[in-house]
């Protein structure tokens, strides 16, 4: 057989024999066996110069193309109704833990969805990445966050940059420097239509009336006094006076300890004067609204920003903006910025929003400046807006099941938050059970603050345990999340959710003789009407409960 050597064409690795001619046989065996070795140095897709579909709406492909570069990109229709974005959160709060990327988009895969409707879709998580910059020992994030709708952490006030955000009606931001004004974070009274600032969010330092969210941790921190439990109408978003989100007081509770947050609640913890002023305005039964304001600059922090963050459903910190209106900046100043490391990052264009990862520290796998990053982003992806995420070791894509890029560690490094594409899939629900049944505990239960296993867990509950199924006014009796139907129990004071297999039926009470309604000068479909039909209703079923947790 005559002897074969590579030789270059083009710049393409190519073969050719150094003397005579191969027979046609010869020629065939000598192509399978380059195919196999293609085949074996890299998996199928990243041969293909196409996208492959992940799902309706979000296709991946990695780009091998660029010398010593491996870069792996996602990228999701931005006005496709199907699909939209999510943030994840490592060890299910804000300030204890960590988990990997794979970690928590396996927990937040089939959970509930904030997407409209406000509660009952769940997501079907298709691509995930890791999020912001982070306390290394605590996992707590550098700056902001909005997960589901709900501001969950304040972005630094006049920090420079803020981060990336994606809106109810599908914007995408890159935002510039941000402030928020004590007096444009209001809770306003509807009975007395008094006001006062709301200046910590997840928070227990500094001055002002502390709020929590479920997603502080199973409990709020001991400070304050009253507690002050409101269940909302929708999450606690951005949203600017005089527009509110609207909340309904539950309990009034004259004690000073940590209490546990119900996962469509927030929890007031006021001190001194805040505290006279709860008081006076916030009874059982109060509907209050809550405004939250953003100013937005330019990285200067003067010149004002036109991109308004209203209504921003997913959000997340980051770093360098290197890609503005289609104008690199590669922020030269910082070593950061201007070494080659493996990045994450996100840049989206008219069309579609791309989520990228590039690995380094290694062979073949050098990593990127932003310059590069931003060259990538707008030179073959054709995006307009870019900003950079944690990098380094923390660098990992999850595509439908696995990870796709080789972490820099040599495996997956646990960070603090992350963000994900997702695919909505409509509400299930179960009819096994009925407000005001009677059940008992199957198995020993871990009652939940919300219905899914991504939720906190501050109550354990025996076996044996009987308890009261209640209702809940979002109608989310029996709702399908994370692989198993869920229902609001009250077992003697210890209220939560709790799984459908987990629970036994002893007795069904006799159906409650039910009014005919008088007619009503409110609309069927205002908001107002809807609450007020879920209050009746679930009133009139079992008294709910505030869980003593």
């Amino acid at each position: 057989m005559v002897p074969l050597q590579p030789t270059m064409d083009g710049g393409r690795s190519t073969t050719g024999p150094l003397t005579g001619q191969l027979p046609l046989w010869g020629k065939l065996v000598t192509a399978l066996a380059v195919i196999s070795l293609l085949f074996t140095a890299f998996p199928i897709r990243a041969l293909a110069d196409e996208w492959e579909p992940v799902s309706e709406g979000i296709d991946y492909r990695e780009f091998t193309d660029i010398p010593s570069q491996r870069i792996f990109v996602a990228r999701m229709e931005r006005d496709n109704p199907v699909v939209t974005l999510e943030t994840s959160l490592g060890n299910r709060q804000l300030f204890e833990g960590k988990d990997t990327v794979s970690q928590m988009a396996e927990r937040y895969d089939e959970s509930l969805s904030g997407w409209e409707p406000a509660w009952g879709s769940r997501m079907d998580i298709k691509v995930a990445i890791n999020g912001s910059f982070h306390d290394l020992e605590t996992g707590r994030p550098q700056s902001g966050m909005v997960q589901a709708g709900w501001y969950i952490k304040r972005f630094n006030s006049l920090g420079g940059g803020s981060g990336f955000g994606w809106t109810l009606d599908r914007r995408a931001i890159v935002g510039g420097c941000v402030n928020h004004r004590p007096e444009e974070q209001l809770i306003t009274s509807l009975r007395t239509g008094k006001s006062r600032q709301i200046l910590l969010v997840n928070d227990s330092r500094g001055n002002g009336i502390p709020l929590y969210t479920t997603q502080y941790g199973r409990r709020t921190a001991a400070r304050g006094s009253p507690k002050v439990l409101i269940q909302m109408e929708s999450p606690l978003t951005i949203l600017p006076y005089p527009d509110m989100v609207y909340g309904v007081v539950k309990e009034v509770r004259e004690e000073r300890r940590p209490v546990g947050i119900p996962f469509d609640h927030v929890v007031l913890g006021p001190d001194g004067s805040d505290a006279r002023w709860v008081r006076e305005n916030l009874h059982v039964g109060d509907r209050v609204g809550f405004s939250i304001s953003l100013d937005h600059f330019k990285e200067d922090c003067r010149t004002p920003n036109p991109v308004s963050w209203s209504e921003t459903y997913a959000a997340i910190s980051g770093s360098f903006e290197f890609l503005q209106d289609g104008d690199i900046h590669p922020h030269d100043d910082d070593l950061g910025a201007r070494n080659r490391n493996p990045r994450t990052a996100i840049c989206y264009e008219q069309e579609y929003l791309y989520f990228i990862v590039v690995d380094g520290r290694a062979d073949g796998r050098i990593g990127m400046t932003m310059q590069e990053l931003g060259e990538f982003c707008r030179d073959r992806l054709e995006a307009d807006w870019g900003i950079n995420l944690d990098g380094g070791g923390s660098s990992a894509m999850w595509v439908d099941g696995e990870i796709v890029n080789r972490p820099s560690d040599g495996n997956e490094r646990a960070v603090a938050n992350g963000i994900m594409m997702v695919e909505i899939e409509p509400m299930e629900r179960s009819s096994t059970f009925l407000p005001g049944d009677h059940v008992s505990a199957s198995e020993l239960i871990d009652l939940s603050v919300g219905p899914g296993t991504n939720y906190q867990t501050p109550h354990d509950v025996r076996e044996g345990d009987e308890g009261t199924i209640l209702a809940h006014e979002h109608s989310l009796e029996g709702v399908l999340s994370t692989g198993s139907y869920w229902w609001l129990v009250d077992f003697d004071g210890k209220t939560g959710w709790a799984r459908e297999d987990s629970l036994d039926l002893l007795e069904r009470p006799d159906p409650v003789p039910q009014k005919t309604p008088a007619p009503s000068s409110v609309s069927p479909r205002s908001t107002l009407f809807r609450i007020q039909s879920l209050w009746e209703r679930a009133s009139s079923l079992v008294p709910l409960r505030w869980p003593d947790w």
